[in-house]
């Protein structure tokens, strides 16, 4: 209490000057209409952007947990649909589990590209599993730590994914000849199969990677090759691999039973 009076003692005349301007404002405001409304819409601008300021601070909080809800959504409903896809096809449904992740780094101008991305051994990521955006295919693990993966992106000169034509089912090697990151290209679909600009380029399900059916490109060019019994085909893929973010990494559950079924019968 001692030291408070000090204080108020030696800052007399501060706060005497202090209060005779709080009176002389009060004054003014209340006989004078024009400094009366300046006041009071000063004092209602600085209300409301103090409100504003708190509205968006807790627009954005709520906007981190709302996109944290919907990611949780969205992985949900791509396993169902992974699921469902799987079992339409094939009567022996395998049992799929996605893990959402984020890309950390992405090259796409050399002829071997890779994608690392924020997910490892840690949250159930393993050599060999397939990467989907929410569009389509972007590739497949290849190595795994305990926080990180590198993705062998399908812009990646060592890339063979099978695929394969939708509407006709004639199957197909994905390939990438290092040119155009836009454009991706088909080899091993034979001359019989019919094909048309602009159709439609799935996975084909035939490994265990991928099931049946994601996304790949749609057809812009096609010619026979020199044997004239396969076609080149040249796609536009359905992902711009350019620009990646959220990322999907796609778990096989049953890979471990079917692997050690196959390895049986050898």
């Amino acid at each position: 209490m001692h030291q408070i009076s000090i204080f108020l003692f030696k800052n007399k005349r501060f706060f005497l000057f202090l209060t005779l301007s709080i009176i002389g404002i009060a004054i003014t405001v209340s006989t004078n209409t024009y400094h009366r409304y300046q006041f009071w819409h000063s004092a209602s601008w600085l209300s409301g952007n103090i409100h504003n300021i708190q509205q968006n601070i807790g627009n954005y909080f709520q906007l981190k947990k709302e996109n944290v809800l919907l990611t949780a959504d969205n992985t949900f409903l791509k396993e169902q649909l992974l699921n469902t896809t799987r079992a339409n096809i094939n009567p022996t449904q395998i049992d799929f589990t996605i893990i959402q992740g984020q890309t950390v780094k992405n090259s796409y101008n050399l002829t071997r590209n890779y994608i690392t991305i924020n997910i490892g051994n840690k949250t159930g990521v393993s050599q060999d599993m397939g990467v989907i955006t929410n569009k389509g295919i972007v590739g497949i693990i290849d190595r795994v730590s305990s926080n990180f993966s590198r993705i062998q992106s399908i812009l990646n000169s060592n890339s063979k994914i099978s695929v394969q034509l939708k509407n006709t089912n004639h199957l197909g090697i994905l390939e990438w000849d290092g040119t155009d990151p836009r454009y991706a290209q088909i080899a091993d679909v034979p001359s019989l199969a019919s094909i048309n600009i602009n159709d439609t380029i799935v996975t084909s399900g035939n490994s265990l990677t991928f099931p049946r059916g994601l996304l790949v490109g749609v057809v812009k060019k096609f010619q026979l090759d020199d044997s004239q019994n396969y076609y080149k085909i040249q796609i536009e893929l359905i992902n711009d691999m350019t620009s990646l973010n959220a990322v999907y990494v796609i778990k096989n559950n049953d890979l471990e039973e079917i692997n050690s079924l196959n390895s049986a019968n050898e």
